[in-house]
């Protein structure tokens, strides 16, 4: 919410979870997604998306959540 340096502790949430991807697109609008973001309002995930350097569509990706 308020950057890498102006974080208050409010703004922290601890989620458990580790992301696995070749795909750096997809596991970054994966990861919007956990912060309650629409991929799609990001930015760079948006024109990464665009050049094809990934896919921002989660619904095309193969998302296994595995339990240890």
């Amino acid at each position: 919410k308020n950057g890498p340096m102006g974080y208050s502790k409010g703004d922290l949430v601890l989620k458990k979870m580790l992301l696995i991807s070749p795909d750096i697109v997809g596991i970054d609008a994966a990861s919007a997604k956990i912060m309650n973001y629409k991929p799609s309002s990001i930015g760079y995930i948006k024109k990464a998306h665009q050049l094809k350097l990934g896919n921002m569509k989660l619904e095309e990706l193969r998302i296994k959540r595995l339990v240890v």
